[in-house]
């Protein structure tokens, strides 16, 4: 990819480097100026995550400009612990936006990038969906229970108790353990899970936005229809409309939404 930002001229990073992230198939990789906004990135971040055709149309934006405001002001605090505090962020399980327009776990990575002072000029990251890491995978063992208890579940009411001794801890570690690995609470975590299966529901069936509620746990139709919007920034039909351009999106359902 041709770089076109004078900002990454200052970053201490091979050209080299970048080539080899180029080759992999499933890592994407990116880098930020000190405003958090992109100057570089590779094709798998370009097309998978961003779905933009040239790299003009990327460079010089910020979280704002892709994501819905829920996870812009996430991913946004994140690059300044970054950038302001020179913190390194390993391996962090968050939720993105996948190619398909869908929620998905991924784990990223951001460390401060330097000049050749020593000065912090912006960051440097890579991130790759879940499924993809399989070494991650082993931190979830302590949860996994949890976890395993929540996927089968996610449409009935869950207790955090219930989770809690499934695997055989108490609530309160229950509740460090689970924030500490996820950076949510268990119902923040539960009701991004129901988001993501709505997700997917609508782009693959039919059936009505009240239906799709209900089996993804959601009990009241409005609340879920400000959720989806508050986090993904479109109503449901709205987003089934993007996903399946030929669908009605006509139906009363759709024209109640707020």
């Amino acid at each position: 990819m041709t770089l076109v930002s004078p900002a990454l001229d200052q970053i201490r990073l091979d050209v080299s480097t970048r080539q080899l992230f180029e080759l992999l198939p499933d890592v994407s990789f990116f880098i930020k100026d000190k405003a958090g906004r992109l100057i570089h990135c590779n094709e798998v971040h370009r097309r998978g995550i961003f779905r933009y055709g040239n790299a003009d149309d990327l460079y010089g934006k910020a979280n704002h400009d892709f994501f819905p405001n829920a996870l812009a002001n996430s991913f946004a605090e994140d690059d300044q612990r970054v950038i302001r505090d020179g913190e390194s962020i390993v391996e962090q399980c968050e939720l993105n936006i996948t190619s398909a327009g869908s929620l998905s776990w991924f784990c990223t990575t951001k460390v401060p990038a330097r000049d050749c002072h020593g000065k912090i000029v912006g960051l440097v990251g890579i991130s790759r969906r879940l499924e993809a890491a399989d070494h991650r995978i082993g931190d979830f063992e302590l949860l996994s229970a949890a976890l395993d208890h929540i996927q089968k579940n996610f449409s009935q009411q869950i207790r955090v108790q219930t989770l809690a001794a499934a695997c055989q801890l108490t609530e309160a570690t229950f509740r460090r353990e689970f924030e500490k690995l996820f950076r949510m609470t268990p119902l923040q975590f539960i009701l991004r899970l129901r988001l993501h299966e709505a997700c997917l529901r609508l782009s693959a069936n039919s059936d009505s936005i009240g239906d799709i509620a209900y089996q993804c746990g959601f009990d009241d139709q409005n609340y879920f229809a400000r959720f989806f919007k508050r986090t993904m920034n479109m109503t449901p039909s709205e987003f089934r409309a993007r996903q399946n351009p030929r669908q009605d999106s006509t139906r009363p359902e759709n024209r109640s939404e707020k």
